[in-house]
């Protein structure tokens, strides 16, 4: 799988290249901004891929490569895939980076654990979902600000939009709230209960209701509340909707006549999330998004009915770990160029461990087999219980004869996969997703209840948060942004210019989202850097009950693997290493500032100390 940048310049270095080569024959097309050839990139990046394999089979996987005229390359491996993006300028390394981390959670978001079906045998199935993937992620460039186009307007007419303020909350992965009145936080709050109980009489699946203004969160409500979203999916669920329904221009008139409308615009997936507390478990959901006005849109979030796909998922999860263990054995033999030795302490103990898990999750599968599913889908059921009794027989030969183990490897593998295949034939094949008529009466409710507020919404989520109120106790202070990373809420004062300083805004956030993402890849807790005329700072720090507490080990955290996973998901390990069994009642929380280069560094240090008050009372109101 490769991801591409829609920078000109990486495009035109390999369009250069295949001229040269001829790759293209007498019929190439001296066209430097056309996109390459698929067959032609996969030539220019197999040097990657085959050093990537060597560095994994190592432990110590590449995260990019730096190429001559400032071409960077990211590299990405996830379930058995190589993802690669490139970037034709070097300083958009760390965006080059996310970008493969984003199409990772992309894929998974579509395709749960089967994500070997990226590439289905059905060219119109092929085709069908990768242009969906691909227009989302060049949606991720538009909103992140690292699409061509995103720089192409004149500075007359170049200005701040909604657009903008929804990518700071994306950048730094966080979600933003839309601070309204307590009235019509009440309102809206009735408004959304009333219709996810409408949306449970037409189907109990319903579980979620979400109302977003500009992809800010106005109100939602759920119900079994011990299943909490997880942050990364909720992040990505406001940004599917975002991408698949009209935007909200601020200066149309949108009247009133719009609200009595019966035409409505609505999105429909199945998409496949993670809960909170169960991290390694894909729950397959059918995601709504209808579009109560351009920019005011209600997601409502269906659960799957059956309970196979949380057994498949525990399964897939015990038997990777297995492969793991034969993995490693047998990397270890061919290092050092042996017969494959096996400790009767290790893989065989470990075996037992991992068969009486899933014969757990299998006994319980059969039933669910036995009552959910065609003849088609049993036929494959049988497949995978023929697969794992011939890995458990294997297995019962692994300390008389070494020759047992490669046969051990393969049907460890091969049961894998077939349990992934499963997976997608029970929940991926179904296309039907047409939407329920009786939701068009949930919208009509929906709408009419914000008649009256709706232009008020839509205004103030362009203006949610100010810095203006902060300028007179904080001189010298540009822009800043907290982060509560244990719900992963943020608070960011909106953006507002035109022409220069508008651009000049875009490229002082870019430099921010970068200065944030080396500070926690790197396991800092604080740090500064000046800039051209600006001082960056961050400060990350921890509370419990309110209080400010400090780390209770000395031993810096140092993320594993930090670019392999997105922001939000690292927070957790991070305050688990500090604090231990304590971690659950620990909150954290990110402080990023932009103050005038001039600005001494004490008093930016004194500052910041003030800010962090002021801002936490702001989250805890």
């Amino acid at each position: 799988m490769t991801s591409y940048s829609s920078t000109q310049t990486a495009n035109s270095t390999l369009s250069s290249m295949e001229k040269q080569k001829k790759l293209f024959g007498d019929e190439y097309i001296a066209d430097d901004s056309a996109t390459p050839d698929i067959n032609v990139a996969t030539y220019f990046f197999l040097p990657f891929t085959t050093i990537q394999n060597k560095q994994h089979q190592q432990n110590n996987p590449l995260n990019s490569v730096l190429c001559q005229d400032g071409l960077v390359v990211a590299l990405h491996r996830f379930d058995n895939i190589d993802v690669v993006a490139i970037d034709g300028d070097s300083s958009n390394k760390s965006t080059c980076q996310a970008r493969c981390i984003v199409f990772e959670k992309l894929a998974k978001l579509h395709l749960g654990p089967a994500t070997l079906y990226l590439k289905p045998s059905d060219l119109a199935l092929r085709r069908r979902l990768w242009g969906k993937i691909a227009d989302y992620m060049e949606h991720w460039d538009d909103v992140c600000g690292v699409s061509d186009k995103y720089y192409c307007s004149d500075d007359q007419y170049f200005s701040i939009t909604y657009e903008d303020n929804f990518k700071q909350h994306f950048l730094f992965e966080a979600i933003e709230e839309l601070h309204i009145n307590s009235e019509l936080k009440r309102q809206s709050t009735e408004l959304v209960t009333e219709a996810l109980q409408s949306a449970q009489k037409i189907d109990r699946a319903y579980c979620e209701a979400i109302l977003v203004v500009n992809g800010k969160v106005l109100v939602s409500h759920s119900y079994r509340q011990a299943q909490r979203l997880d942050p990364s999916d909720l992040l990505f669920i406001l940004f599917i909707a975002h991408c698949s329904l009209p935007k909200s221009p601020i200066d149309i008139d949108y009247g009133d006549n719009l609200s009595d409308s019966t035409d409505m615009k609505h999105y429909q997936q199945n998409i496949f999330i993670k809960k909170l507390d169960q991290i390694d478990n894909f729950l397959p959901c059918t995601l709504t998004a209808v579009s109560i006005r351009p920019g005011i849109v209600l997601i409502l979030l269906a659960e799957a009915k059956t309970a196979i796909a949380p057994n498949i998922c525990r399964a897939i999860q015990s038997l990777s770990e297995l492969y793991r263990k034969i993995d490693e054995i047998a990397t270890e033999a061919e290092r050092t160029q042996q017969n494959v030795r096996i400790d009767p302490q290790v893989l065989p103990v470990t075996f037992l461990k991992v068969k009486g898990v899933v014969d757990f999750y299998f006994a319980r599968m059969e039933k669910d087999m036995m009552d959910n599913v065609s003849p088609r889908l049993s036929q494959q059921w049988n497949i995978v219980q023929d697969h794992w009794h011939g890995v458990a027989n294997c297995a019962h030969h692994l300390g008389d004869e070494n020759r047992y183990f490669h046969e051990f490897e393969r049907k460890t593998f091969s049961l894998i996969i077939d349990l992934r295949r499963l997976f997608y034939s029970i929940y991926c094949t179904d296309n039907d997703t047409e939407i329920h008529g009786d939701i068009n009466n949930i919208y009509l409710k929906v709408s009419r209840g914000l008649r009256d507020s709706a232009s008020f919404l839509l205004v103030k989520a362009q203006r949610n948060f100010t810095l203006g109120n902060y300028l007179s106790d904080f001189p010298g202070i540009v822009h800043f942004l907290v982060i509560k990373r244990t719900d992963n809420k943020i608070i960011v004062p909106s953006l507002g210019a035109q022409g220069q300083s508008a651009r000049y805004c875009h490229k002082m956030v870019q430099a921010l989202a970068r200065f944030h993402r080396n500070m926690v890849h790197g396991g800092y807790l604080g740090g500064f850097m000046r800039k051209n005329d600006l001082l960056f700072t961050y400060k990350l720090w921890f509370q419990n009950q309110g209080k400010v507490v400090s780390p209770e080990t000395t031993v810096q955290w140092v993320p594993t693997q930090p670019r392999s996973q997105l922001l939000c998901m690292l927070y957790r390990d991070m305050v688990q290493h500090y604090f231990g069994v304590r971690a659950p009642l620990v909150e954290c929380f990110e402080l990023l500032t932009i103050h005038i280069g001039e600005v001494p560094l004490e008093y930016v240090n004194d500052s910041a100390t003030r800010l962090m008050q002021v801002v936490c009372s702001d989250f805890a109101s």
